[in-house]
Protein backbone atom coordinates (compact mmCIF):
# COMPACT_ATOMS: atom_id res chain seq x y z
CA UNK A 1 0.00 0.00 0.00
CA UNK A 2 1.75 3.43 -0.98
CA UNK A 3 0.54 7.31 0.20
CA UNK A 4 -1.01 9.69 -1.40
CA UNK A 5 0.83 13.02 -2.64
CA UNK A 6 -1.39 15.27 -1.60
CA UNK A 7 0.43 18.50 -3.08
CA UNK A 8 -0.63 16.62 -6.66
CA UNK A 9 -4.07 16.07 -5.35
CA UNK A 10 -4.58 19.76 -4.25
CA UNK A 11 -2.80 21.13 -7.42
CA UNK A 12 -4.92 19.41 -9.90
CA UNK A 13 -8.16 20.41 -7.84
CA UNK A 14 -9.26 17.23 -6.63
CA UNK A 15 -8.94 17.65 -3.17
CA UNK A 16 -11.56 20.36 -2.89
CA UNK A 17 -13.50 18.23 -4.12
CA UNK A 18 -13.29 15.25 -2.21
CA UNK A 19 -13.64 17.44 1.24
CA UNK A 20 -16.72 19.25 -0.15
CA UNK A 21 -18.39 15.79 -1.07
CA UNK A 22 -17.22 14.90 2.94
CA UNK A 23 -18.84 17.53 4.34
CA UNK A 24 -21.75 17.13 2.31
CA UNK A 25 -22.61 13.45 2.99
CA UNK A 26 -21.17 13.16 6.40
CA UNK A 27 -24.43 11.51 8.07
CA UNK A 28 -23.44 9.16 10.47
CA UNK A 29 -26.70 9.07 12.63
CA UNK A 30 -28.07 11.06 15.30
CA UNK A 31 -26.16 10.10 18.35
CA UNK A 32 -22.68 12.42 16.68
CA UNK A 33 -23.16 16.15 15.36
CA UNK A 34 -20.21 16.10 12.44
CA UNK A 35 -18.66 20.22 13.13
CA UNK A 36 -15.88 21.31 11.66
CA UNK A 37 -13.00 19.38 9.38
CA UNK A 38 -9.80 19.20 11.77
CA UNK A 39 -7.51 17.19 9.36
CA UNK A 40 -7.31 14.85 6.24
CA UNK A 41 -5.05 11.94 5.21
CA UNK A 42 -4.91 9.80 2.58
CA UNK A 43 -7.61 7.11 3.68
CA UNK A 44 -9.80 10.06 5.06
CA UNK A 45 -10.47 12.87 6.94
CA UNK A 46 -11.15 13.44 10.71
CA UNK A 47 -13.67 15.67 11.91
CA UNK A 48 -15.09 17.54 15.17
CA UNK A 49 -18.28 16.17 16.62
CA UNK A 50 -20.08 16.81 19.48
CA UNK A 51 -21.68 13.15 21.22
CA UNK A 52 -24.89 13.89 21.94
CA UNK A 53 -25.36 10.69 24.29
CA UNK A 54 -22.56 11.22 26.57
CA UNK A 55 -22.26 15.20 25.75
CA UNK A 56 -18.85 15.01 24.91
CA UNK A 57 -16.65 16.51 21.93
CA UNK A 58 -15.04 13.37 19.80
CA UNK A 59 -12.94 13.55 16.65
CA UNK A 60 -14.52 11.61 13.95
CA UNK A 61 -12.20 9.75 10.98
CA UNK A 62 -14.56 9.21 8.17
CA UNK A 63 -12.89 7.37 4.82
CA UNK A 64 -12.91 8.54 1.38
CA UNK A 65 -14.54 5.80 -0.10
CA UNK A 66 -16.13 2.23 0.99
CA UNK A 67 -13.47 0.30 -0.28
CA UNK A 68 -10.92 1.66 2.63
CA UNK A 69 -13.57 0.23 5.24
CA UNK A 70 -12.09 -3.10 5.54
CA UNK A 71 -8.71 -0.93 6.83
CA UNK A 72 -10.63 1.35 8.93
CA UNK A 73 -12.48 -0.97 10.85
CA UNK A 74 -8.97 -2.77 11.33
CA UNK A 75 -7.32 0.42 12.37
CA UNK A 76 -10.56 0.80 15.23
CA UNK A 77 -9.36 -2.91 16.40
CA UNK A 78 -6.05 -2.17 16.85
CA UNK A 79 -6.33 0.96 18.50
CA UNK A 80 -8.59 -0.74 21.15
CA UNK A 81 -5.62 -3.22 21.99
CA UNK A 82 -3.55 -0.18 22.74
CA UNK A 83 -3.55 2.10 26.20
CA UNK A 84 -1.43 4.44 26.63
CA UNK A 85 -1.21 8.20 27.31
CA UNK A 86 0.30 9.47 24.20
CA UNK A 87 -2.30 7.09 22.21
CA UNK A 88 -5.79 8.24 21.50
CA UNK A 89 -8.42 6.02 23.15
CA UNK A 90 -11.17 4.68 20.50
CA UNK A 91 -14.92 4.89 21.71
CA UNK A 92 -17.17 3.93 18.82
CA UNK A 93 -16.70 2.99 15.32
CA UNK A 94 -19.81 2.28 12.54
CA UNK A 95 -20.99 2.81 8.83
CA UNK A 96 -22.03 6.38 7.85
CA UNK A 97 -25.75 6.60 5.91
CA UNK A 98 -24.00 6.44 2.30
CA UNK A 99 -21.82 3.18 3.20
CA UNK A 100 -18.53 4.38 4.27
CA UNK A 101 -16.65 3.32 7.75
CA UNK A 102 -15.82 5.86 9.93
CA UNK A 103 -14.03 5.62 13.71
CA UNK A 104 -15.08 7.85 17.23
CA UNK A 105 -11.87 8.77 18.82
CA UNK A 106 -10.34 11.11 21.84
CA UNK A 107 -10.64 14.47 20.60
CA UNK A 108 -7.03 16.68 20.79
CA UNK A 109 -6.78 20.21 21.20
CA UNK A 110 -3.88 21.42 20.28
CA UNK A 111 -1.84 21.88 17.39
CA UNK A 112 0.58 19.37 15.26
CA UNK A 113 4.03 19.44 16.52
CA UNK A 114 5.04 20.56 13.20
CA UNK A 115 3.96 23.86 14.31
CA UNK A 116 5.74 24.42 17.54
CA UNK A 117 9.21 22.43 16.27
CA UNK A 118 10.86 26.05 14.69
CA UNK A 119 10.09 27.83 17.82
CA UNK A 120 13.69 28.82 18.94
CA UNK A 121 12.47 29.76 22.33
CA UNK A 122 10.93 26.32 23.13
CA UNK A 123 13.25 24.73 25.63
CA UNK A 124 15.36 22.07 25.13
CA UNK A 125 14.39 20.08 27.97
CA UNK A 126 10.37 20.04 26.37
CA UNK A 127 11.57 18.90 23.22
CA UNK A 128 13.07 15.77 24.65
CA UNK A 129 10.25 14.93 26.77
CA UNK A 130 7.93 15.47 23.73
CA UNK A 131 9.48 13.10 21.87
CA UNK A 132 10.34 11.13 25.13
CA UNK A 133 6.71 10.51 25.59
CA UNK A 134 6.25 9.59 21.68
CA UNK A 135 9.04 7.03 21.95
CA UNK A 136 7.26 5.47 24.92
CA UNK A 137 3.92 4.57 22.55
CA UNK A 138 5.92 3.24 20.00
CA UNK A 139 7.27 0.93 22.66
CA UNK A 140 4.13 0.06 24.29
CA UNK A 141 2.82 -0.62 20.85
CA UNK A 142 6.17 -2.94 19.58
CA UNK A 143 5.02 -5.06 23.10
CA UNK A 144 1.66 -5.82 21.27
CA UNK A 145 3.18 -6.59 18.04
CA UNK A 146 2.42 -3.43 16.71
CA UNK A 147 3.86 -1.10 14.36
CA UNK A 148 3.13 2.53 13.86
CA UNK A 149 5.53 2.70 10.71
CA UNK A 150 5.14 6.29 9.88
CA UNK A 151 6.53 8.39 13.15
CA UNK A 152 6.64 12.33 11.69
CA UNK A 153 5.61 15.33 13.25
CA UNK A 154 2.62 15.70 11.28
CA UNK A 155 1.48 12.83 13.15
CA UNK A 156 2.07 14.19 16.43
CA UNK A 157 -0.52 16.28 18.09
CA UNK A 158 0.95 18.89 21.23
CA UNK A 159 -2.15 19.82 23.34
CA UNK A 160 -2.81 22.40 25.35
CA UNK A 161 -1.16 21.29 28.73
CA UNK A 162 1.85 20.29 26.82
CA UNK A 163 1.04 16.28 26.76
CA UNK A 164 2.12 14.93 23.35
CA UNK A 165 -0.23 11.97 21.23
CA UNK A 166 0.96 10.06 18.77
CA UNK A 167 -1.85 9.79 15.70
CA UNK A 168 -2.47 8.02 12.62
CA UNK A 169 -2.29 4.51 13.26
CA UNK A 170 -3.71 3.32 9.81
CA UNK A 171 -0.08 2.17 8.33
CA UNK A 172 0.05 -0.10 11.63
CA UNK A 173 -2.86 -1.96 10.55
CA UNK A 174 -1.64 -3.04 7.20
CA UNK A 175 -0.89 -6.50 7.33
CA UNK A 176 2.27 -6.97 5.17
CA UNK A 177 5.28 -6.38 6.69
CA UNK A 178 6.99 -5.81 2.94
CA UNK A 179 4.44 -3.05 2.14
CA UNK A 180 6.45 -0.17 1.07
CA UNK A 181 4.46 2.72 3.17
CA UNK A 182 5.45 5.72 4.97
CA UNK A 183 7.17 9.01 4.64
CA UNK A 184 10.44 8.91 2.72
CA UNK A 185 12.56 10.97 4.67
CA UNK A 186 11.37 9.16 7.82
CA UNK A 187 11.11 5.49 6.79
CA UNK A 188 13.96 2.96 7.37
CA UNK A 189 15.80 1.84 4.30
CA UNK A 190 14.40 -1.44 4.11
CA UNK A 191 11.17 0.00 4.34
CA UNK A 192 11.95 1.61 1.40
CA UNK A 193 13.49 -1.36 -0.02
CA UNK A 194 10.80 -3.66 -0.17
CA UNK A 195 12.22 -5.74 2.76
CA UNK A 196 10.59 -7.08 6.15
CA UNK A 197 10.22 -4.13 8.27
CA UNK A 198 10.35 -5.03 12.52
CA UNK A 199 10.57 -2.31 15.28
CA UNK A 200 13.79 -1.73 14.23
CA UNK A 201 12.04 0.24 11.47
CA UNK A 202 9.85 2.65 14.27
CA UNK A 203 13.52 2.93 15.68
CA UNK A 204 15.23 4.53 12.93
CA UNK A 205 11.78 6.83 12.51
CA UNK A 206 12.51 7.83 15.65
CA UNK A 207 16.47 8.78 15.09
CA UNK A 208 14.77 10.83 12.58
CA UNK A 209 12.48 12.65 14.67
CA UNK A 210 14.80 12.84 17.70
CA UNK A 211 17.17 15.04 15.19
CA UNK A 212 14.21 17.46 14.05
CA UNK A 213 12.97 17.47 17.69
CA UNK A 214 16.20 18.93 18.84
CA UNK A 215 17.27 21.22 16.07
CA UNK A 216 14.61 21.83 13.87
CA UNK A 217 15.63 20.37 10.53
CA UNK A 218 15.78 17.24 9.24
CA UNK A 219 19.54 15.53 9.41
CA UNK A 220 19.54 15.35 5.55
CA UNK A 221 21.66 17.71 3.40
CA UNK A 222 19.06 17.82 1.00
CA UNK A 223 14.91 16.60 1.48
CA UNK A 224 13.32 14.88 -1.39
CA UNK A 225 9.51 13.87 -0.81
CA UNK A 226 9.48 10.99 -3.91
CA UNK A 227 10.36 7.23 -2.91
CA UNK A 228 11.44 6.64 -6.41
CA UNK A 229 13.53 9.46 -5.96
CA UNK A 230 14.90 9.49 -2.87
CA UNK A 231 15.40 5.27 -2.95
CA UNK A 232 17.83 6.42 -5.79
CA UNK A 233 20.02 9.31 -3.96
CA UNK A 234 19.60 8.50 -0.57
CA UNK A 235 23.65 7.31 -0.83
CA UNK A 236 24.21 10.62 -1.76
CA UNK A 237 21.85 12.49 0.31
CA UNK A 238 24.49 12.50 3.69
CA UNK A 239 23.90 13.23 7.25
CA UNK A 240 24.23 16.69 8.19
CA UNK A 241 26.01 16.48 11.68
CA UNK A 242 23.71 18.20 14.34
CA UNK A 243 26.37 20.36 15.56
CA UNK A 244 26.14 22.97 12.49
CA UNK A 245 22.64 23.41 14.45
CA UNK A 246 23.24 23.39 17.85
CA UNK A 247 27.04 23.72 18.81
CA UNK A 248 26.06 23.73 22.42
CA UNK A 249 25.07 19.85 22.96
CA UNK A 250 27.24 17.74 24.07
CA UNK A 251 28.33 14.49 22.07
CA UNK A 252 26.15 12.57 23.92
CA UNK A 253 23.14 13.36 21.69
CA UNK A 254 24.99 13.07 18.27
CA UNK A 255 25.50 9.12 19.35
CA UNK A 256 22.15 8.26 20.23
CA UNK A 257 21.02 9.53 17.11
CA UNK A 258 23.58 7.83 14.89
CA UNK A 259 22.73 4.80 17.00
CA UNK A 260 18.88 5.44 15.87
CA UNK A 261 19.93 6.04 12.34
CA UNK A 262 22.00 3.65 11.29
CA UNK A 263 21.68 2.13 8.00
CA UNK A 264 21.97 -1.60 9.46
CA UNK A 265 18.99 -2.67 11.48
CA UNK A 266 21.73 -4.70 13.36
CA UNK A 267 23.13 -1.77 14.63
CA UNK A 268 20.40 0.36 15.98
CA UNK A 269 18.85 0.05 19.09
CA UNK A 270 17.18 -3.50 19.59
CA UNK A 271 13.91 -1.63 21.30
CA UNK A 272 12.73 1.47 22.00
CA UNK A 273 12.93 0.85 25.90
CA UNK A 274 17.08 1.69 25.31
CA UNK A 275 16.47 4.46 23.13
CA UNK A 276 14.52 5.62 26.45
CA UNK A 277 16.87 5.12 28.63
CA UNK A 278 18.98 7.26 26.60
CA UNK A 279 17.05 9.86 26.31
CA UNK A 280 16.25 9.79 30.33
CA UNK A 281 19.97 10.26 30.55
CA UNK A 282 19.84 13.55 28.49
CA UNK A 283 17.26 14.99 30.33
CA UNK A 284 19.12 14.70 33.65
CA UNK A 285 22.28 15.21 32.51
CA UNK A 286 24.03 11.72 32.79
CA UNK A 287 25.95 9.70 30.49
CA UNK A 288 24.41 7.31 27.67
CA UNK A 289 24.93 3.83 26.96
CA UNK A 290 26.81 4.18 23.86
CA UNK A 291 29.33 6.86 25.89
CA UNK A 292 32.78 5.82 26.59
CA UNK A 293 33.37 4.90 29.88
CA UNK A 294 35.50 6.94 32.47
CA UNK A 295 35.08 5.75 35.98
CA UNK A 296 34.95 8.46 39.03
CA UNK A 297 34.19 8.48 42.55
CA UNK A 298 30.31 9.54 43.21
CA UNK A 299 30.81 13.32 44.43
CA UNK A 300 29.38 12.93 47.67
CA UNK A 301 31.40 9.86 48.55
CA UNK A 302 34.50 12.21 48.16
CA UNK A 303 33.98 13.86 51.65
CA UNK A 304 33.90 10.91 53.86
CA UNK A 305 36.85 9.75 51.93
CA UNK A 306 39.12 12.59 52.68
CA UNK A 307 37.65 12.33 56.04
CA UNK A 308 38.97 8.95 56.49
CA UNK A 309 42.16 9.49 55.34
CA UNK A 310 42.84 12.73 57.50
CA UNK A 311 41.71 10.58 60.59
CA UNK A 312 44.53 7.59 59.31
CA UNK A 313 46.66 10.26 59.07
CA UNK A 314 46.29 11.53 63.05
CA UNK A 315 45.82 8.36 64.05
CA UNK A 316 49.63 7.33 62.86
CA UNK A 317 50.95 10.21 64.01
CA UNK A 318 49.86 9.75 67.68
CA UNK A 319 50.57 6.67 67.54
CA UNK A 320 53.26 5.39 70.55
CA UNK A 321 54.93 3.18 68.21
CA UNK A 322 54.80 4.78 65.25
CA UNK A 323 55.02 2.64 62.22
CA UNK A 324 55.54 -0.68 64.10
CA UNK A 325 52.21 -3.13 64.28
CA UNK A 326 50.03 -2.75 66.97
CA UNK A 327 50.58 -6.29 68.65
CA UNK A 328 54.04 -5.70 69.13
CA UNK A 329 55.41 -5.31 72.91
CA UNK A 330 56.48 -1.82 74.17
CA UNK A 331 59.24 -2.86 75.40
CA UNK A 332 60.33 -4.54 72.33
CA UNK A 333 59.27 -1.54 70.12
CA UNK A 334 60.81 0.54 72.45
CA UNK A 335 64.96 -1.15 72.21
CA UNK A 336 64.92 -1.83 68.75
CA UNK A 337 64.56 1.81 68.47
CA UNK A 338 67.19 2.54 70.41
CA UNK A 339 70.43 1.54 68.95
CA UNK A 340 72.92 2.10 71.79
CA UNK A 341 70.80 0.17 74.26
CA UNK A 342 72.08 -2.77 72.58
CA UNK A 343 73.86 -4.50 74.60
CA UNK A 344 75.64 -7.75 74.23
CA UNK A 345 75.09 -10.89 76.68
CA UNK A 346 78.22 -13.25 76.47
CA UNK A 347 76.83 -17.06 76.12
CA UNK A 348 73.00 -16.53 76.32
CA UNK A 349 72.14 -19.81 74.59
CA UNK A 350 75.15 -21.52 76.02
CA UNK A 351 74.27 -24.72 78.17
CA UNK A 352 73.81 -24.95 81.89
CA UNK A 353 77.11 -26.32 82.38
CA UNK A 354 79.12 -23.20 80.69
CA UNK A 355 76.74 -20.83 82.35
CA UNK A 356 77.83 -22.15 85.99
CA UNK A 357 81.65 -22.11 85.10
CA UNK A 358 84.08 -20.02 87.08
CA UNK A 359 84.40 -16.04 85.76
CA UNK A 360 86.91 -13.32 86.83
CA UNK A 361 85.97 -9.81 87.13
CA UNK A 362 88.98 -8.94 84.67
CA UNK A 363 86.90 -11.27 82.38
CA UNK A 364 83.50 -9.83 83.35
CA UNK A 365 85.24 -6.15 82.75
CA UNK A 366 86.03 -7.44 79.34
CA UNK A 367 82.66 -8.50 78.21
CA UNK A 368 80.15 -6.20 80.17
CA UNK A 369 81.28 -2.50 78.37
CA UNK A 370 80.22 0.23 80.74
CA UNK A 371 77.66 2.45 79.74
CA UNK A 372 79.76 4.76 77.84
CA UNK A 373 81.16 2.06 75.50
CA UNK A 374 79.88 0.43 72.15
CA UNK A 375 80.26 -2.53 69.98
CA UNK A 376 82.83 -1.28 67.76
CA UNK A 377 85.86 -1.33 70.78
CA UNK A 378 85.44 -5.15 71.56
CA UNK A 379 88.40 -6.71 71.14
CA UNK A 380 88.03 -8.97 67.74
CA UNK A 381 89.87 -12.62 67.19
CA UNK A 382 90.40 -14.24 63.98
CA UNK A 383 92.47 -16.72 62.52
CA UNK A 384 95.73 -16.14 60.28
CA UNK A 385 93.78 -17.50 57.25
CA UNK A 386 90.74 -15.32 57.50
CA UNK A 387 93.10 -12.32 59.02
CA UNK A 388 94.16 -11.29 54.98
CA UNK A 389 90.19 -11.15 53.78
CA UNK A 390 88.59 -9.42 56.30
CA UNK A 391 91.24 -6.83 56.76
CA UNK A 392 90.03 -5.53 53.79
CA UNK A 393 86.57 -5.35 54.45
CA UNK A 394 86.00 -4.26 58.08
CA UNK A 395 86.46 -0.56 58.54
CA UNK A 396 89.70 0.57 61.06
CA UNK A 397 88.34 0.41 64.63
CA UNK A 398 89.54 1.41 68.24
CA UNK A 399 89.72 -2.17 69.32
CA UNK A 400 92.49 -3.92 68.13
CA UNK A 401 92.61 -6.99 65.93
CA UNK A 402 94.65 -9.94 67.03
CA UNK A 403 95.05 -12.93 64.91
CA UNK A 404 95.38 -16.31 66.12
CA UNK A 405 97.94 -19.06 64.14
CA UNK A 406 95.33 -21.44 62.09
CA UNK A 407 94.43 -24.41 63.72
CA UNK A 408 95.85 -27.75 62.39
CA UNK A 409 93.05 -29.71 60.59
CA UNK A 410 93.78 -32.83 63.13
CA UNK A 411 92.73 -29.88 66.06
CA UNK A 412 89.33 -29.71 64.14
CA UNK A 413 88.49 -33.26 63.72
CA UNK A 414 89.87 -34.64 67.14
CA UNK A 415 88.35 -32.55 70.16
CA UNK A 416 90.75 -31.45 72.78
CA UNK A 417 91.14 -33.58 75.79
CA UNK A 418 90.69 -31.01 77.95
CA UNK A 419 87.72 -30.03 80.72
CA UNK A 420 85.95 -27.62 80.20
CA UNK A 421 85.21 -26.91 83.70
CA UNK A 422 89.03 -26.11 84.44
CA UNK A 423 89.42 -23.13 81.92
CA UNK A 424 92.82 -22.61 83.40
CA UNK A 425 93.78 -25.60 81.41
CA UNK A 426 93.62 -23.56 78.38
CA UNK A 427 95.59 -20.57 79.37
CA UNK A 428 99.28 -21.76 78.59
CA UNK A 429 97.99 -22.60 75.35
CA UNK A 430 96.12 -19.97 73.45
CA UNK A 431 98.51 -17.55 75.73
CA UNK A 432 95.02 -14.87 75.70
CA UNK A 433 94.03 -16.04 79.02
CA UNK A 434 90.47 -17.86 79.43
CA UNK A 435 90.27 -18.85 75.34
CA UNK A 436 86.40 -19.38 75.34
CA UNK A 437 86.26 -19.28 71.70
CA UNK A 438 87.39 -23.08 71.64
CA UNK A 439 84.89 -24.26 74.04
CA UNK A 440 83.07 -27.75 73.81
CA UNK A 441 80.37 -29.60 75.49
CA UNK A 442 82.27 -32.73 77.80
CA UNK A 443 82.30 -36.15 76.26
CA UNK A 444 81.58 -39.61 77.98
CA UNK A 445 85.62 -40.05 78.26
CA UNK A 446 85.87 -36.78 80.66
CA UNK A 447 82.99 -37.71 82.65
CA UNK A 448 84.80 -40.94 82.70
CA UNK A 449 87.93 -39.71 83.76
CA UNK A 450 86.92 -37.29 86.06
CA UNK A 451 85.38 -39.92 88.49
Amino acid sequence: MGTVDWQRVQGAGLLDEVLASDAVSCDIGDRYEVGVLIGSGGQGNVYRARDCLLARDVAVKLVHQSAANRHLQAEAALLARLSHPAIPSVYDRGVSVDGRAYMVMELIDGQPLKRVIDDPQWPLRERLRVFRAVASAVAHAHERGILHRDCKPGNIALRDDGEAFLLDWGLAATGDPRAICGTPCYAAPEQLSGQVADRRSDVYSLGVLLYQVISGHLPFARVVHDFAEFRAQRAGLGLVPLRRYRSDLRPSFQRVIDRAMAAQPAARYERCNHLIEDIDALIAGERVSLDPYHWRLPRWLLPSIAAGLVAFALGWWWSPSGLARPDWPATQSSSVRDADDVVPQPFADAPPAMAEAPWDEADEDAFEPSSQQTLSSLPITITDVEADGVADLIAPSPGPIQAEPAMPPQAIMEPRQSSILDPSENEGESGAGNDWSLLRLPTLDDITDGE
